[in-house]
């Protein structure tokens, strides 16, 4: 038989049937065997004819069935046989015996393309949700980092607007102002000491405890050439003591 497709498959059907007018069956019908069989073959070339191969040979075949039924009900009614099918169990529906080993391979070609789409969609659910919640996190690390830098950036603007609102009071004395704030915050975190000797002041004030504290950890905390910088730091200091005693000696007198 000939497919929708055009495809060629060999099959067979059983068709269950009881009589329920037997006058019809007695003197309508010649040879009811006959009359079945030839109503059989037209309705399921009929049904196969409009159905493609793949879904004969699988999952179609209960639906070519009852299609089948009701076709040869419909036929037998019209001609008043006085017959009743029951059932039409659909048999093996095969591909001629020439082409056979090239429909197992199409069939095994599908079977594989379903298995590799099962394994797509599988990791299609496994992937999408993980990175459904990667972006969620993204974009909330995305909206925290925005209302960080947006109240950061807030904050300077009133810090700005308050010293501008200073500074058109007293420009001067704001100017002064954030010179000496800035000076202290640059030199604070510098070791160095800068003296100004250009103005002949003999008598000059250092943090020596701070510097001698800082000698101390030095020595401590070093060794080889840490303890060597220590020594010769202490050495810088006591010369240091020294021209300051010689110069308040020579105030003194």
């Amino acid at each position: 038989m000939l497919t929708g497709d055009e495809n060629i498959v060999l099959m067979s059907l059983e068709v269950q049937y009881n009589v329920k007018n037997a006058q019809d069956f007695a003197f309508e019908v010649r040879d009811p065997d006959l009359t079945l069989r030839q109503v059989a073959e037209t309705a399921i070339r009929t049904v196969v004819g409009n159905n493609d191969f793949d879904s004969i040979i699988t999952e179609g075949r209960a639906i070519i069935g009852s299609e089948t039924k009701e076709i040869m009900q419909q036929i037998l009614d019209s001609y008043s046989t006085g017959l009743n099918v029951l059932t039409v169990n659909m048999g093996e529906a095969q591909p001629p015996e020439e082409v056979q080993d090239a429909f197992e391979d199409a069939i095994k070609a599908r079977e594989d393309e379903q298995r590799i789409i099962n394994e797509a969609n599988a990791y299609r659910n496994d992937i999408v949700p993980k990175a459904r919640g990667d972006g969620e996190g993204l974009l909330e690390q995305a909206l925290a980092y925005r209302t960080r830098v947006v109240k950061s950036a807030q904050g300077e603007t009133s810090r700005f607007n308050q010293l501008l609102t200073e500074y058109q009071l007293a420009p001067e004395v704001t100017r002064e102002r954030l010179y000496i704030d800035t000076i202290e915050s640059v030199m604070s975190a510098s070791p160095k000491v800068m003296i100004d000797i250009e103005n002949g002041n003999n008598l000059m004030f250092l943090p020596l405890d701070q510097l001698m504290s800082g000698s101390q950890f030095n020595s401590a905390a070093g060794q080889g050439g840490l303890s060597g910088r220590g020594s010769t730091t202490g050495s810088i200091l006591d010369e240091f003591k020294r021209n300051v005693s010689r110069s308040r000696t020579r105030e003194t007198r």
